[in-house]
């Protein structure tokens, strides 16, 4: 209809016809763009929301896991250690139940958690550059270099600490009831001199277990920070 009138202007050199009708289809073109895109923008807002939405739900699942990690890695960092130092010495130590327990807890470890799903699918279809939020964005790339140091570190750990012909295993004679591995009674009996010949085996564990703690505190850490900055953003939107 809008063609029509202005084919029928022009025939007549009706300039100001032609103006008037050529504004209307610029304007009705430049509307339907406007619409278009905030359509589009309001769609990539929720979709955010969601998103967003879903990252806070993970993370606050993940952070009490990840914080049980430190605390595990670093525990049993503390009692390789302690083990080592009392090797050192001639004889055992005259505190025979903390030795005794300090060796159950030596070689000690959690599975790392699984990365956030969330998170995955932001790397995997390259939406991470979609996250508005500067600071998040980089919390969130800084917690998945995080996990994979600790996910790259934690087979050599585990491969180095239960290989089963170490002399830590020779010498130690396990309690095979598992209600008493967190407690006194994990190890029944232990051959000292065999024990101490697997000095350098533990020191090399040390090592590892100081790196997986390391890795988890730096990844709780980011952890931390993505749900602080979730939350206000949650308050900002409110």
């Amino acid at each position: 209809m809008i063609l029509r009138r202005l084919a029928d202007a022009f025939r007549r050199q009706d300039w100001f016809a032609v103006a008037l009708e050529t504004l209307i289809v610029v304007l009705g073109v430049f509307i339907g763009l406007q619409v278009n895109n905030w359509n589009e923008a309001r769609k990539q807002a929720d979709l955010q929301a969601k998103l967003l939405e879903r990252l806070e739900e993970e993370f606050k699942v993940l952070e009490p896991v990840v914080a049980d990690l430190v605390v595990f890695s670093k525990s049993a960092q503390q009692s390789t250690a302690d083990v080592v130092n009392a090797l050192r010495e001639e004889t055992p130590p005259a505190d025979e139940a903390a030795f005794r327990q300090a060796l159950g807890r030596a070689n000690w470890a959690l599975s790392v958690p699984q990365v956030a799903a969330a998170y995955s699918e932001l790397v995997s279809t390259g939406r991470l550059a979609d996250i508005r939020n500067v600071e998040l964005r980089r919390a969130l790339i800084r917690y998945g270099d995080a996990h994979e140091r600790l996910e790259r570190t934690y087979p050599v750990a585990m491969t180095l600490i239960f290989a089963p012909d170490s002399n830590y295993y020779r010498a130690v004679n396990w309690n095979m009831d598992t209600a008493t591995w967190t407690g006194q009674g994990a190890i029944l009996s232990y051959d000292w001199e065999l024990l101490r010949a697997s000095r350098a085996e533990m020191q090399s564990w040390v090592t590892f277990q100081y790196d997986l703690a390391l890795f988890a505190e730096a990844e709780l850490v980011e952890i931390r920070s993505i749900l602080s900055i979730l939350a206000e953003e949650t308050d900002s939107g409110a």
